[in-house]
């Protein structure tokens, strides 16, 4: 009983586990429950797989050929009867699956599509799980692959009776190879995986099963070679010969050149040595497109008509492919599959592969006059592949030939679909329509001159300017202009501006393009032009075909009527095949494009614009000449070009195009919308000046932040290093491995294989290719980017196996260079995987940290830490509290004292330092310093705050330990604390003991181990306890002595401090002159190295001097550096708000002040800034008095002020706060000999402004009346 094919479903509440079907080493039918189906003979087995894998109805008629192909018609249709009953009824017989398994009518059988059954031939042809060649698969993934690669037990139907059935067996024969090259490509990439886990027996295990699969699989034997020798070299040997015999027996052939080269690399390996390092490795890691095509044909098409004409037809295809760059690596079945990139990088690869589908497109899709054969569905899709250049195919792991196909048979008829990574990276000139599951559509193309620019012109002001005057000036004839740059500098940029800016119609201007596909088709650039104008007129018109061509060309030149055949025969020929007209016709022809197109014509376009000279064909050149000689000639040519003009345009003026200053270069990067400026500081950097590669960072940081190369970027400079021979990009390549600037010297040692005079004419090579120039004795890169290009194209073991040899170099003949850069020996063996890279990053990081390069530092430690995630590191107990120290110190240093990061490191290192003494004090140390600037408000009821409490805590380590640099760090933190607290006779021994008991240390050993030097900074505090004292000649004294001291110490940090301690205390001293002097050099310090926190305070102390002398300007500075200390030192917010008050009531801003002064009070008691009480309460009654406050407000917070400086005993507040009441209030003669007795009592303040200001009112106040009722209503007394 037949069951209808649209019937699939029966109604069932639950379905079983699906049966699996294995076809892979027999035909097995395993049920849900694992039971196995016994089939009554091999027909039956042989239909229903023949049924499942075909996956669509098969005609009864194929079915019986195949199986009973020596029965008649009747009699083989009756077998196929009897074998579908008896495979239903089995079927039937087996437990229910709610629907039915076999579906037909009078004319096809088929399985039902809807069962869900399992099917190994499909799952081991599935996507593979995908992994990065730069790291170790998981073992899940290795785990997956190592199923889907079991799932090949055999060949497709093995050990099936199948003698007699030629049909079969010939239907068979390219599925069973295809599974096979399946499976063995799979053993190939699980050999890949096991190999970069380390496990290299498992690997050579994975590589001998795929050699066994496909036993003429070279790449597979190089494998097991490669992997045998690391264990045994004669064993590999004998692996070759075995090989290289059966090859020559067989088929005649003899092995690929990279085998034999291998084979001889180990024989000449050293004994013992292992060959994996010093192995050739021709790989290169590659950007392609894939391009598949599938065809089907049209509606209405004869089988026997298409047959006929299919080989032709898939010849000219293949022959458009190959004309727009593509290596066709397959064109025959009614299937194309083509790669763009390969075997050489291609300048514009996606461009090609896009302009080669749309010609597909037109070309067999027809127009309604002609028909199409054929209608195709293409797939495009863009990705990184390892490739050898050598072999046929770039994706041997076939993952983007699936993609791409996969595309193709999703396209609808006609269609072509781009994938996601070629959609979001198409490059302009082209129209897309996005799609909903991921990917776009193409819709066609659009000249690049009409679309929309991302950036204004910028930078070019000064060449557009030549341009405009050149056009505007048609009195002195016809010009020609040759603008010359490099790729990217804005040479199509710089066209279009003149485009927009001259106003020529589409009449008046021309504009012809050069590709370098078509660089050898005679007048592409002229023909293509009309063609497009042609095209343009027929979409106008609505017209299509042949006939509307002739009719609207006779349009367009109606004098060219009688040539209309000539014309014709020229535009068939504008595909780059050759057009074989005879030599006397050349003049005609040129005359007859020149005057279809208006050139040379009165009334033609006036001006043309000739992109991309360089890829001009000849012909095209001696064209471009000719019409220069025309007295009609466009009044302006304007023609771009990289290279100088050639001989056929001799005396062409050149307008040179040179990269961007560094100002230009942010104006543009400005328009890039990168909101981090960490990411334009990034992308100003990379770009060295050219405009492209800025716009393609800025994008790539945008839409595909993870890649080292934007893609756009890849395959125009990937193609300039194809210029060059194997030899020299191989040289290339491993100069890239040492970086953007190398010496001869140390590339001979790390690429040995060629004698030095080879390698000077190597890279003499690479200099006339425009890829290198001289850089005093060595050499350099002639962009950052070339080298990245370079370097990337590495596949990763020979890339691990170069920068491993070049540490071994540093290590060795180039030692004193890695002594003096050991980030450098650190950076090669940490891309080589290499564990001894977290030592020389430690040492790195603290190198930078000596030399004050903090930032660098930063990066050096953190580098450190993750080495020792490498396989084989220190144990990280040994090394991790060293590197979380550096780290945490270098931070402190860029961030602030309150950064949260540097906490964490000290935490982490105080941890981990249990066993270590020393890293134990300085984690404490850090500890201490973030415990000053700690965001959470101190306990005011303590009775030794939590920073006193750590800093005493110091003092006992040290003296435990017997350290004496520790103890000279743990004196100046009682000293920095006791002076915030306002204990200013303990502060001063403090860190006068701190000052003293440095002098006998060796500096380096403070710098190195707490990241400043301990006696120089307590040396700047100091000056601060000194001026407070009223002792401001010692105080004076002792500043220069400390700027003196941390100057030629030449530590960023150490110098940085110095210098705000200084700062700030002759902004105590009322010396707006000095304190703006040291300001401007801190500024200038703390720019140079990064140091955010030293840049807030200079903007403190410089704005502070402008307000006091009069510039209310300096508020800003002010303002901005107390939000920082807010982040960054918060225990010194109050100190910020205190001198903003103060520069306010300069400027007589009492109620800004007032405000101030109120945020700045409660913060000083929270974080026990007590020593600027004093000062806080006086300005607050200054502020008040300013604003009219009531007299016993102001009084109040007089008293407050001098009772805080007395319990201080700070003189100069104390006389500050009196001359501040005297002001207010004037004195009578008993004051004003109290006044003159204090300041008699402080050292140097006679000459400061302090002194002078309150002996002038000391001298001058002659109202005793008034100063007698002060007194009488204050508590306060002289």
């Amino acid at each position: 009983m037949d069951v209808p094919l649209a019937r699939s479903a029966l109604a069932s509440p639950a379905l079983p586990p699906p049966p699996r079907l294995c076809l892979l080493g027999g035909c097995e039918l395993l049920m849900g429950d694992g039971a196995g189906v016994e089939f009554p003979y091999d027909k039956t087995r042989l239909l229903l797989a023949l049924l499942a894998l075909e996956a669509r109805p098969l005609p009864r008629e194929r079915l019986a050929e195949l199986l009973w192909p020596q029965s008649q018609g009747e009699q083989a249709r009756a077998n196929l009867r009897r074998a579908l009953f008896d495979l239903r009824r089995l079927l039937l017989q087996q437990p229910a699956s709610g629907m039915e398994v076999l579906l037909s009518d009078k004319k096809q059988i088929a399985l039902n599509p809807e069962l869900g059954w399992r099917l190994d031939c499909q799952e081991l042809s599935t996507e593979p799980p995908a992994f990065s060649t730069d790291q170790p698969p998981s073992a899940e993934t290795l785990k997956a692959l190592e199923a889907q690669l079991d799932l090949y037990r055999g060949p497709l139907l093995d050990g099936l009776e199948l003698d007699g059935l030629h049909g079969l067996q010939d239907w068979l024969s390219p599925r069973r190879e295809a599974l096979a090259l399946t499976a063995g490509r799979l053993a190939r990439r699980l050999s890949q995986g096991w190999e970069l886990a380390g496990r290299h027996s498992q690997a050579l295990g994975a590589a001998r099963r795929g050699l066994l699969l496909d036993p003429w699989n070279e790449a597979l034997l190089r494998d097991c070679m490669r992997l045998q020798a690391e264990r045994e070299r004669p064993a590999a040997l004998a692996l070759f010969e075995q090989f290289r015999q059966r090859l020559q027996e067989q088929l005649g052939l003899p092995p690929e050149a990279e085998t034999l080269s291998l084979a001889e690399q180990l024989r000449r390996a050293p004994v013992g040595g292992s060959p994996s390092a010093s192995l050739n490795h021709p790989s290169e890691r590659r950007r392609i497109v894939a391009l598949a095509c599938e065809l089907e044909p049209a509606p209405g098409v004869e089988a026997e008509a298409l047959s006929q004409q299919l080989p032709a037809l898939q010849t000219r295809l293949r022959e458009m492919l190959q004309a727009h760059g593509g290596f066709v690596l397959r064109a025959e079945g009614g299937e194309l599959l083509a790669f763009f990139g390969h075997p050489r990088a291609l300048e514009q690869a996606p461009r090609r592969a896009l302009a080669a589908a749309l010609a597909l497109q037109a070309h067999l899709c027809g127009r309604p006059q002609h028909p199409a054969l054929l209608c195709p569905r293409l797939g495009l899709e863009a990705g990184w592949v390892y490739a050898d250049p050598r072999q046929g195919s770039p994706d041997s792991a076939g993952t983007l030939s699936r993609q791409a196909r996969r595309l193709a048979l999703l396209a609808e008829p006609g269609e072509i679909r781009l994938g996601s990574a070629l959609g979001s990276q198409a490059p302009a000139g082209f129209r897309l329509a996005a799609l909903a599951e991921g990917g776009a559509r193409l819709l066609g193309s659009e000249g690049l001159m009409s679309l929309p620019r991302r950036t204004p012109l910028i930078g070019r002001q000064r060449e557009l300017s030549v341009l405009m005057q050149a056009w505007r000036q048609p009195e002195l004839g016809p010009q020609a202009l040759l603008v010359q740059a490099e790729p990217g500098l804005g040479k199509t940029r710089l066209l279009q501006a003149l485009l927009e800016h001259s106003e020529a119609t589409a009449a008046q201007h021309l504009l012809l393009s050069c590709l370098p596909e078509f660089q050898h088709s005679p007048y592409h650039p002229f023909i293509t032009s009309l063609q497009q104008r042609l095209s343009a007129l027929q979409l106008a018109h609505g017209e299509d075909g042949p006939s509307s061509q002739r009719r609207l060309l006779a349009g367009v030149a109606p004098a060219l009527q009688d040539q209309q055949p000539r014309l014709e025969r020229l535009l068939q020929g504008s595909d780059g095949t050759p057009s074989g007209h005879a030599e006397p016709d050349r003049h005609a022809d040129e005359s007859l494009l020149l005057a279809a197109l208006g050139l040379g014509q009165p009334g033609g376009p006036a001006l043309l614009l000739v992109e991309d000279l360089h890829w001009a064909d000849p012909s095209s050149l001696g064209l471009l000449a000719r019409l220069r000689r025309l007295p009609a000639a466009p009044r302006l040519m304007v023609l771009s070009s990289r290279e100088p003009a050639p001989s056929a345009l001799p005396e062409l003026p050149a307008l040179l195009l040179e990269p961007l200053p560094a100002s230009q270069m942010q104006r543009l990067i400005a328009h890039l919308e990168l909101r981090d400026p960490a990411q334009a500081e990034a992308v100003l950097r990379r770009a060295e000046g050219v405009p492209l590669y800025a716009e393609e960072l800025a994008r790539a940081l945008q839409q595909a932040p993870e890649e080292p190369m934007p893609a756009r970027l890849w395959d125009l400079l990937a193609a300039r290093l194809e210029r060059v021979g194997p030899a020299a990009r191989q040289l290339a390549q491993a100069a890239a491995v040492i970086g953007t600037h190398f010496e001869p010297a140390l590339l001979q040692w790390l690429h040995p294989g060629e004698p030095a005079p080879t390698q000077s004419a190597l890279l003499q090579e690479l200099l006339d290719a425009g890829l290198l120039q001289a850089d005093g004795g060595g050499w350099r890169f002639r962009h950052a980017l070339l080298r990245d290009a370079a370097y990337q194209s590495l596949a990763p073991s020979p890339r691990r196996a170069l920068h491993q040899r070049l540490a071994e170099g540093l290590r060795g003949p180039f030692a004193s260079l890695g002594a003096e850069a050991p980030e450098l020996l650190a950076a090669q063996l940490m891309a080589a995987e290499d564990a001894r890279a977290a030592h020389y990053w430690l040492l790195a990081g603290r190198h930078a940290a000596a030399l004050s390069a903090h930032v660098e530092a930063c990066h050096h430690f953190r580098q450190g830490l993750k080495a020792l995630a490498l396989p084989g590191a220190p144990a990280s107990e040994d090394m991790a509290p060293a590197l979380e120290l550096g780290l945490g110190f270098a931070l402190m240093a860029t961030e602030g004292y309150g950064s949260p990061s540097a906490r964490q490191c000290f935490e982490r290192a105080l941890a981990g330092a249990a066993a270590q003494p020393a890293a134990r004090f300085q984690a404490l140390w850090g500890l201490w310093l973030g415990s000053r600037s700690d965001t959470e408000p101190a306990e005011p009821d303590a009775e030794r705050p939590l920073a006193l409490r750590q800093a005493q805590g110091l003092v006992q380590e040290a003296r435990a330990q017997g350290d004496a640099a520790a103890a000279v760090q743990a004196a100046y933190a009682m000293g920095n604390n006791l002076l915030f607290l306002g204990r200013l006779s303990e502060a001063g021994r403090w860190l006068e003991r701190a000052s003293q008991d440095s002098r006998g240390l060796n500096a380096s050993a403070l710098l190195g181990r707490f990241g400043e030097h301990g006696g120089i900074t307590a040396g700047g505090l100091s000056c601060w306890v000194l001026a407070l004292q009223g002792r401001a000649e010692a105080a004076l004294q002792q500043a220069e002595q400390t700027l003196v001291a941390a100057r030629a110490l030449r530590h960023a940090h150490t110098e940085a401090y110095a210098l705000a301690t200084v700062g700030v205390m002759h902004q105590r001293l009322r010396q707006p002159v000095l304190a703006l002097r040291r300001a401007e050099e801190l500024r200038r310090l703390a720019l140079a190295h990064d140091m955010v926190l030293w840049q807030a305070v200079a903007g403190l102390v410089s704005g502070w001097a402008q307000a006091v002398q009069g510039d209310a300007a300096g508020l800003a500075p002010i303002r901005q550096a107390a939000a920082m200390a807010a982040v960054a030192m918060p225990s010194t917010e109050a100190t910020f708000l205190s001198m903003l008050a103060d520069a306010q009531l300069a400027l007589g801003w009492h109620a800004e002040a007032l405000d101030s002064l109120e945020q700045a009070l409660p913060k000083a008691h929270q974080r026990q800034e007590d020593y600027l009480l004093p000062e806080l309460w006086r300005l607050r009654a200054l502020a008040g008095a300013g604003l009219g406050h009531e007299a016993a407000v102001v009084r109040r917070d007089l008293a407050r002020s001098l009772r805080q400086a007395r319990r201080m005993q700070a003189e100069l507040l104390l006389l500050r706060t009196q001359h501040s009441r005297l002001a207010w209030q004037a004195a009578g003669p008993l004051h004003r000999r109290g006044l003159a007795l204090r300041l008699r009592r402080l050292s140097g303040l006679a000459t400061l402004a302090d002194g002078r200001d309150a002996a002038k009112l000391a001298a001058d106040t002659t109202d005793a009346r008034r100063t007698a009722a002060f007194n009488a209503a204050s508590t306060l007394t002289p």
